[in-house]
């Protein structure tokens, strides 16, 4: 749990880098720290659903391979072609 919490907490620190970098607003920086608060709020409720039907363990396996995903390709494919486009749509 602390490996998924450390993954979005991560954001606001570095939320006057990023937004150096890509040259954000102050609303798209607003929003860039707000999202994880938002999500934590809104996916606790399927998630607390999801657990009781199929149990702590293995919905917390699931939930970090699904944090993995994004979190590597981030790290690996970051400065790729796919990447400056998304930003491009962003911004």
């Amino acid at each position: 749990m602390i490996i998924a919490f450390a993954v979005w907490a991560s954001l606001s620190p570095m939320a006057s880098q990023i937004q150096k970098l890509y040259q954000l607003s102050t609303t798209q920086k607003s929003i860039l720290v707000a999202i994880p608060v938002l999500l934590g709020s809104v996916m606790r409720i399927p998630l607390g659903i999801w657990t009781d039907r199929y149990r702590g363990k293995k919905l917390y396996t699931w939930l970090m391979i699904f944090l993995i995903i994004p979190t590597i390709s981030i790290s690996c494919f970051g400065d790729s072609l796919f990447c400056r486009i998304w930003q491009r749509c962003c911004v």
